[in-house]
Protein backbone atom coordinates (compact mmCIF):
# COMPACT_ATOMS: atom_id res chain seq x y z
CA UNK A 1 0.00 0.00 0.00
CA UNK A 2 1.14 3.71 -1.11
CA UNK A 3 0.98 6.82 1.05
CA UNK A 4 -0.66 8.08 -1.72
CA UNK A 5 -4.17 5.67 -0.69
CA UNK A 6 -3.37 5.18 2.86
CA UNK A 7 -5.75 2.92 4.62
CA UNK A 8 -8.38 4.07 7.38
CA UNK A 9 -6.76 3.86 10.83
CA UNK A 10 -9.94 3.34 12.57
CA UNK A 11 -10.21 -0.27 12.39
CA UNK A 12 -6.57 -1.32 13.18
CA UNK A 13 -7.10 0.99 16.60
CA UNK A 14 -10.25 -1.18 17.18
CA UNK A 15 -8.24 -4.23 16.47
CA UNK A 16 -5.32 -2.97 18.68
CA UNK A 17 -7.70 -1.49 21.56
CA UNK A 18 -9.39 -4.74 21.79
CA UNK A 19 -5.96 -6.72 23.10
CA UNK A 20 -6.73 -6.36 27.06
CA UNK A 21 -2.80 -6.59 28.08
CA UNK A 22 -0.54 -3.45 27.14
CA UNK A 23 2.26 -6.33 26.87
CA UNK A 24 0.43 -8.23 23.87
CA UNK A 25 -0.93 -4.63 22.50
CA UNK A 26 2.53 -3.66 21.85
CA UNK A 27 3.68 -6.71 20.61
CA UNK A 28 0.85 -6.89 18.40
CA UNK A 29 2.20 -3.55 17.42
CA UNK A 30 5.57 -4.24 16.60
CA UNK A 31 4.32 -7.43 14.24
CA UNK A 32 2.37 -4.65 11.93
CA UNK A 33 3.78 -4.22 8.69
CA UNK A 34 5.54 -0.66 8.91
CA UNK A 35 5.69 0.25 4.74
CA UNK A 36 1.60 0.18 5.51
CA UNK A 37 0.57 3.66 5.89
CA UNK A 38 -3.01 4.85 7.67
CA UNK A 39 -4.93 7.97 7.07
CA UNK A 40 -6.22 9.16 10.49
CA UNK A 41 -7.75 12.66 10.81
CA UNK A 42 -6.98 14.00 14.17
CA UNK A 43 -8.46 16.38 15.80
CA UNK A 44 -5.24 18.70 17.75
CA UNK A 45 -5.39 19.43 21.42
CA UNK A 46 -1.55 19.44 21.93
CA UNK A 47 1.25 20.91 19.12
CA UNK A 48 4.80 20.52 20.67
CA UNK A 49 8.51 19.83 20.21
CA UNK A 50 9.61 16.38 20.32
CA UNK A 51 12.67 15.95 23.22
CA UNK A 52 13.06 12.00 22.87
CA UNK A 53 14.86 9.51 21.43
CA UNK A 54 13.94 8.39 18.49
CA UNK A 55 15.69 5.97 16.46
CA UNK A 56 14.01 6.58 13.28
CA UNK A 57 16.04 8.77 10.83
CA UNK A 58 13.90 11.98 9.91
CA UNK A 59 12.41 12.23 13.18
CA UNK A 60 14.89 14.19 15.68
CA UNK A 61 14.04 17.24 16.58
CA UNK A 62 10.53 16.92 15.24
CA UNK A 63 7.09 17.73 16.13
CA UNK A 64 4.33 15.89 17.44
CA UNK A 65 1.18 16.57 17.82
CA UNK A 66 -1.68 14.70 20.03
CA UNK A 67 -5.42 14.61 20.01
CA UNK A 68 -8.24 12.38 19.28
CA UNK A 69 -9.00 10.59 16.21
CA UNK A 70 -12.34 12.04 14.04
CA UNK A 71 -15.19 9.59 14.56
CA UNK A 72 -13.54 6.89 16.95
CA UNK A 73 -12.47 7.56 21.00
CA UNK A 74 -9.08 6.88 20.00
CA UNK A 75 -6.38 9.54 21.35
CA UNK A 76 -3.28 9.38 19.67
CA UNK A 77 0.31 11.30 19.82
CA UNK A 78 1.85 11.32 15.97
CA UNK A 79 5.33 12.30 15.76
CA UNK A 80 5.98 14.39 12.51
CA UNK A 81 8.89 14.25 10.40
CA UNK A 82 11.88 16.83 11.24
CA UNK A 83 10.68 18.01 7.11
CA UNK A 84 7.50 19.48 8.32
CA UNK A 85 9.15 21.42 11.18
CA UNK A 86 8.00 24.44 9.63
CA UNK A 87 4.39 23.67 8.59
CA UNK A 88 3.87 22.13 11.79
CA UNK A 89 4.53 25.60 13.50
CA UNK A 90 1.52 27.26 11.50
CA UNK A 91 -1.14 24.67 12.76
CA UNK A 92 -3.07 25.60 15.85
CA UNK A 93 -4.90 23.60 18.73
CA UNK A 94 -8.56 22.57 17.50
CA UNK A 95 -7.72 22.23 14.07
CA UNK A 96 -8.19 19.11 12.55
CA UNK A 97 -5.29 17.39 10.14
CA UNK A 98 -5.21 14.42 7.81
CA UNK A 99 -1.99 12.52 7.82
CA UNK A 100 -0.64 9.72 6.45
CA UNK A 101 0.98 7.56 9.29
CA UNK A 102 2.33 4.11 10.35
CA UNK A 103 1.23 2.44 14.38
CA UNK A 104 4.68 2.65 16.41
CA UNK A 105 3.79 2.20 20.00
CA UNK A 106 0.92 2.17 22.63
CA UNK A 107 1.80 4.55 26.05
CA UNK A 108 -0.28 2.92 28.73
CA UNK A 109 0.28 6.08 30.72
CA UNK A 110 -1.65 8.38 28.66
CA UNK A 111 -3.57 5.68 27.21
CA UNK A 112 -3.14 6.81 23.31
CA UNK A 113 -1.30 5.39 20.48
CA UNK A 114 1.98 6.12 19.32
CA UNK A 115 1.79 6.94 15.48
CA UNK A 116 5.28 7.88 13.23
CA UNK A 117 3.61 10.30 10.93
CA UNK A 118 4.65 10.62 7.05
CA UNK A 119 2.75 13.42 5.00
CA UNK A 120 0.18 15.62 5.35
CA UNK A 121 -3.36 14.20 3.23
CA UNK A 122 -5.61 16.95 3.82
CA UNK A 123 -5.77 20.42 5.67
CA UNK A 124 -8.47 20.93 7.35
CA UNK A 125 -8.75 24.03 8.45
CA UNK A 126 -12.20 23.74 10.70
CA UNK A 127 -11.03 24.36 14.89
CA UNK A 128 -13.43 22.20 16.76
Amino acid sequence: MSDTHPLQINDQLNNLDNIDSSYDRRKAIDELDQDVAYSVSVVIDKIAENYSYVREDGYRDAYYITGDVSGSEHRVKVLLPTSMNSEVQSWNEGETKVIAATISDWDLAYKQFGLLGRSLIISETKVA
